[in-house]
């Protein structure tokens, strides 16, 4: 099992322990790995982050105002993706979240974890933009045969769920969309 460590100045690592590893076996391991004195050391438990088990790589989300939790997700997802699962988790959506690790500002776009190497155990710095924004706008939607109408959506509805209401408003399957904006296709799992 892959167990991870954070210290008080806020160093974090990983490490391989077995099922049959007592305490005090894990305590030396710790000290051979990072030469820390385990009176020092400060234990925590913490859940299962959500994806553990199908090979995602756990880390932290620490939200300035104190509140630390963990997530689960594999190196090669976007930073767009991250922002979904806070989104999920937190209730903070996308436009909202401003993301650093060690000061640095993570961008959305075809960024990834590995390209910012957050591997596990990073720990990332959350600051939640306090300006509040429209949640609702009115955007038009051009078919291919020239015929406009108005959907009111959320900016932090998945394009996937922009696609249901058109299919819900003007009965064109979902199968059959495509939704381009300014010569780009939306991808589904995206936020609007």
């Amino acid at each position: 099992m892959l167990l991870c460590i954070r210290t008080t100045t806020g160093t974090t690592f990983t490490f391989k322990v077995g099922q049959s590893d007592t305490f005090d076996l894990v305590k030396a391991k710790i000290e051979d790995i990072c030469s820390l004195d385990n009176r020092d050391l400060h234990w925590e438990l913490i859940p299962k982050p959500e994806g553990w088990w199908r090979g995602g790589m756990p880390f932290f989300v620490r939200i300035l105002n104190g509140k630390t939790f963990t997530l689960s997700l594999q190196s090669g997802h976007k930073i767009s993706s991250l922002q979904y699962q806070i989104m999920k988790k937190e209730d903070i959506p996308g436009y909202r979240q401003k993301l650093f690790l060690a000061g640095m500002s993570l961008q959305v776009g075809d960024h990834t974890l590995a390209h910012y190497n957050i591997v596990a155990g990073s720990t990332l710095d959350l600051v939640v933009n306090g300006k509040e924004v429209a949640l609702n706008a009115e955007i038009s939607v051009e078919t291919a045969c020239g015929k406009t109408f108005p959907v009111v959506v959320n900016y932090d509805l998945l394009i996937e769920d922009v696609k249901k209401l058109i299919e819900d408003k003007v009965h064109i399957p979902l199968k059959q969309q495509r939704l381009v904006y300014d010569g780009v296709e939306l991808e589904d799992t995206r936020l609007l």
